[in-house]
Order: structure tokens, then sequence, then C-alpha cells
């Protein structure tokens, strides 16, 4: 499960590798496409000391008169690139797109690869904060909480003196409107949160944030007698026997 919930990171992170590779390649070929630019931009001159070497040996009188002109910016690259792709095996380098289009495409690779790259590692850290952005949509001083003490040994007897209003306190803290702080009458073997009507949303709210006090904590449906000692709370926090040490 792990593993599975990880392949975008690791995705991520080998498309990050391979990018690194293809950039490397493609730097080298460039140094390889200069290497060839600068041998065919020396051609005219060592064609110019051919015929200067073969007009003295014969004793020619005159000097030409017009000095060849050397190829072009567009003709060396062209030449650079025929060098280059001559020296791939059989036809392959017929097929090659020109210069400027490898350009064009190791650069969409280089941004594909990005976004690859950061939506993968995304994947993995975004979950929660996604969760956090579904719930709180009700503002906490919006929702009542009764806070009931269920850490009695027996029905009638009191709970843990106290921990309904050590756990209200808290409630408090955390920005929510704290009703009825009362013993909820019966015992109960664990901590519950329970929700009056439509307000099953709100309640997850509420285990969610007082998790750190209570731990995971239950969601149910309201109770008639929990509600009568609710008195109008829409959410109900009943401390059960297993956070009696709390």
């Amino acid at each position: 499960m792990d593993l599975i919930e990880n392949i975008g990171a690791y995705l991520g992170l080998a498309a990050f590798m391979g990018l690194g590779i293809l950039a490397l390649l493609y730097f080298q070929q460039g140094r390889e496409v200069r290497r060839l630019r600068d041998w065919a931009g020396r051609a005219p001159e060592r064609a110019a000391a051919a015929a200067a070497e073969a007009e003295a040996a014969l004793g020619a009188d005159e000097a030409s008169e017009e000095e060849p002109k050397g190829p072009s910016i567009g003709e060396r690259a062209g030449a650079r690139w025929n060098a280059l792709t001559a020296r791939l095996p059989g036809n392959f380098g017929e097929h090659l797109p020109a210069p400027r289009w490898m350009a064009l495409i190791a650069l969409g690779i280089v941004l594909i690869g990005v976004g690859v790259a950061t939506g993968g590692f995304g994947v993995v850290g975004d979950d929660e904060p996604a969760k956090e952005k579904g719930r709180g949509q009700t503002k906490p001083e919006e929702i009542d909480v009764a806070v009931l003490n269920g850490t009695a040994a027996a029905e009638g007897e009191p709970g843990v003196p106290g921990l309904a209003a050590k756990v209200g306190d808290e409630v408090k803290k955390l920005g929510y409107e704290v009703g009825p702080v009362s013993d909820a009458g019966a015992p109960v073997t664990e901590s519950v949160v329970m929700f009056d009507g439509d307000a099953e949303a709100e309640a997850e709210q509420v285990a969610a944030d007082v998790s750190k006090q209570l731990g995971k904590t239950q969601v149910e449906k309201m109770s008639s007698a929990i509600r009568e000692l609710a008195n109008g709370a829409t959410i109900a926090i009943v401390i059960g026997q297993d956070d009696s040490g709390i």
C-alpha cells in the first residue's frame, strides 16, 4: 500500500533523473556540433592556403584578384549537421529533424518532465491538506458542544471528578461554543462524539480537533438520553472509560 501511495513520487524522481541524462546528452551533442562548426569554418582557409601553395609552385605571376568567400553561417551549420548525421549508422541521420526542431523538442520534454516531477511529488503531500480543506466549513464558534462525563463505574454514579470540565476547557480553547458540562448519567466504555439532526459534518470536525486529547473518536447519531442532557447543543462529546486517565 505504501508503494502504491508513493508511486507518484517515484515516477517524478525517475522523470527528473531522465531529464538530467537527456540534458547531458544534449549538451554533449552541442559540443560536438560546435567542433564540427569550427572545422567546417576553417575549410575555406585550408583551401586558400592549398591554392596559394599550388600557384607558388607553378610560378604564377598574378595573385587571385578576389579572395574566395567563406560559407555563410547557415551553410556552416548545415555542414556541421550533415557531418554529424553522416556519422550515425545506416540512414538514421536522414530521419532526424533539423537542429532548431531538436531544441524545441528537448524544451518540450523538459517542461513535461518538470510538470510530472512536481505533480508526482505533490501527490504524496497533498492528500492531507485536501482533507483539511474539505473539513471545517463551519466556524468553530458557530458550533455548540456539550461535554459529558461517562467514566462512571456504574449507572447513577458520578464519573471521574473534573474530567468533563477539563475537556470542556480544551474544547473552548479550540474556539467552540461550550454548552452543558456534566455527567453522562451512565457509564460509557469508549469516548464518542454524537451529533443531532444533520450535523454529522460538524461532529467529524469536532472529533478531529479533539483527537489530541481523546485520540481517534467514533462519531454517532445522538441518542435521546444524550440529547436531553445536551440541552440544545448539536454536538456532544461523551468521555468514555477509556479516556478516564487523561
